[in-house]
């Protein structure tokens, strides 16, 4: 109920000091032009805060998602990691056989003098190198069967 003067409202609590009890009995507040403005501020200030909590649930769930996502990311990463490993450990024994077996034997062309056509055996230098580890626990851990979907 809106009193639209604060004397107004001064002067009838004078008569019935207990009118403001027996309006929120009833379920009636009785707002004047200064008490309106606060409540206003405070219903504004609710709905924020019920704005807030709303999106927060929704960033929970995001997060949830996010951290799901990038643990199946992670371990995708990993396996690439473990690929290139292995690969650069393959082409490294390619290297070492070309040069204990096959280079040897094409070493021995120069010694017969066999014409290459001035075209020189390359060299090939093993790779030193490795893919860095992921460190994380939480993008070390591989994919489970509910994630794959997920991808």
């Amino acid at each position: 109920m809106f009193v639209p003067g604060e004397s107004f409202l001064s002067a009838a609590l004078d008569h019935e000091p207990d009118l403001i009890t027996q309006a929120m009995d009833a379920r009636v507040l009785i707002a004047t032009p200064t008490t309106l403005f606060a409540l206003c501020k405070a219903v504004a200030y609710g709905w924020r805060a019920e704005e807030q909590s709303r999106n927060a649930e929704h960033v929970a769930k995001l997060g949830k998602e996010l951290y799901k996502r990038l643990s199946v990311m992670g371990g995708h990463a990993a396996a690439v990691g473990r690929a290139l490993d292995t690969a650069v450990g393959k082409y490294n024994q390619f290297v070492g056989s070309l040069e204990s077996q096959v280079m040897v034997s094409a070493k021995r062309f120069e010694d017969l003098h066999v014409d290459h056509e001035g075209k020189d055996l390359p060299e090939l230098p093993p790779v030193e190198g490795s893919p860095r580890s992921l460190s994380r626990p939480e993008l070390i851990a591989g994919p489970t069967d509910g994630d794959v979907a997920a991808e």
